[in-house]
């Protein structure tokens, strides 16, 4: 067992001093153990090997071996060897441990080599235990383990491809965390298309269509929306993405190229149908001479609750249509060549930044679109007033929040 750990100074037995062991080559004339007689210049038969205290003078033909923790082999020439090979022969001294220098303080040595500054060693050995643990388990198993063979019985059990067999005995061979980050690379991977695959079922299915369509309604018909072309698709677009969760669609629909550029064109299409249905209204609107509440109501077919700037819009989208059906080609054809304005509703998206630009403060615009609102009502007399009125002081609180949600949206779009 490992001898604790004790602090310099403490009261634990030390072991006793190292003792000197001298190495005595015989001279001429002595007599070996066998009873013979060294004869001169001739190589000694045997050495003595006696233990030197301090008081034991060292003799001229000795050679010292200390009582030290050197290796074996490394040489440590003693004050006496150059006397020695007045003998007749040289020798080279050497060291080994002493005796007296059990296994007991070899393992406290090495248990104190394997210690951090300022930890205790069996502390740390617990440590270094643990975190060494699974990987010294791993190590047992694959040893007990023909891997190779692990790996080809799984393919056919699992009836793999050669190339997918190749590569499982490949994966065996590495090392625990290789096949750690090997392992998480493959779960990322395999979310990544189990999105793709739950992205691309759902947003082919009507509940997906239904909860666009709300949105890009209030949207066409939003009292703010500063344009119903250029752009629109890309921003209602971007709008959805922050909220896919809503629509059924996994987040990582945002990263896959194919799925996003798939329901960004659902989304242009939802947008066009839309805008065709506004335009059918409104028409519909000036060949019947119907009022502004009429229009409202029929534009906003739906789960949309109409609000006063509903009716201010509508107006203004009326008046913008009649402007158009009563432009001539000549200036039809300088729209076309100046601003790349060809047909209704990029004439639409053009007459609101002119509107933008003459008007540019809020009071201002809000003063404009009341005007164009007075123009309509004297055109187009409203038959029920009382409905009318109580329409246009209609709570906003009334209005869903999915509605006050795309509407606030809207608020940051921006005008190409």
């Amino acid at each position: 067992m490992p001898v604790p750990y004790e602090l310099p100074g403490s009261n634990a037995p030390q072991p006793p001093p190292p003792q000197t062991l001298t190495m005595t080559a015989r001279q001429p004339g002595d007599t070996d153990l066998a009873g013979h007689q060294t004869q001169a210049n001739h190589m000694p038969s045997s050495f003595y090997m006696t233990p030197q205290t301090s008081d034991t003078p060292y003799a001229n033909n000795s050679y010292t071996i200390p009582a030290s923790n050197t290796f074996p082999g490394s040489h440590t020439p003693s004050a006496s060897s150059d006397a020695s090979d007045t003998s007749g022969f040289g020798m080279n001294s050497f060291s080994t441990p002493s005796p007296f220098l059990t296994d007991q303080h070899l393992d406290q040595d090495m248990q104190d080599s394997d210690a951090e500054p300022d930890e205790e060693p069996s502390q740390y050995r617990r440590n270094k235990r643990a975190r060494t643990e699974g990987l010294d388990d791993y190590a047992d198993i694959a040893k007990q383990i023909n891997l190779n063979d692990e790996a080809a019985a799984v393919a056919q059990q699992l009836e793999m491809t050669e190339d997918d067999k190749t590569a499982l005995e490949n994966f065996a061979q590495l090392s625990l965390q290789v096949m750690q980050i090997h392992l998480y690379g493959q779960i990322i991977q395999l979310r990544r298309d189990s999105g793709k695959m739950i992205s691309s079922i759902t947003i082919n299915t009507k509940d997906f269509m239904d909860k666009i369509r709300g949105p890009c309604i209030a949207a066409i018909t939003s009292p703010d929306l500063p344009i119903y072309v250029d752009g629109l698709s890309g921003q209602m677009a971007a709008y959805f993405g922050k909220r896919l969760k809503s629509l059924g669609v996994p987040p990582e629909a945002l990263h896959d190229q194919v799925t996003w550029k798939n329901i960004t064109s659902l989304i242009g299409t939802e947008l066009t149908t839309q805008r065709a249905n506004l335009k059918k209204a409104i028409e519909r609107a000036i060949a019947d001479k119907s009022d502004i509440l009429v229009l409202t109501q029929d534009a906003l077919r739906g789960p949309l609750a109409p609000t006063a700037e509903h009716f201010v819009r509508f107006a203004l989208l009326r008046e913008i249509f009649q402007q158009w059906a009563i432009t001539t080609p000549a200036v039809k054809a300088q729209l076309r060549a100046r601003f790349k304005v060809q047909g209704r509703w990029l004439f639409v998206d053009h007459r609101l930044r002119e509107i933008r630009q003459a008007h540019p403060t809020k009071v201002a615009q809000i003063s404009y679109f009341n005007e164009v609102l007075n123009r309509d009502t004297e055109q187009y007399p409203v038959i029920n007033q009382k409905q009318y009125a109580a329409m246009q002081k209609e709570a906003r609180g009334q209005i869903p929040d999915w509605q006050k949600d795309m509407e606030a949206g809207v608020l940051k779009f921006k005008s190409v």
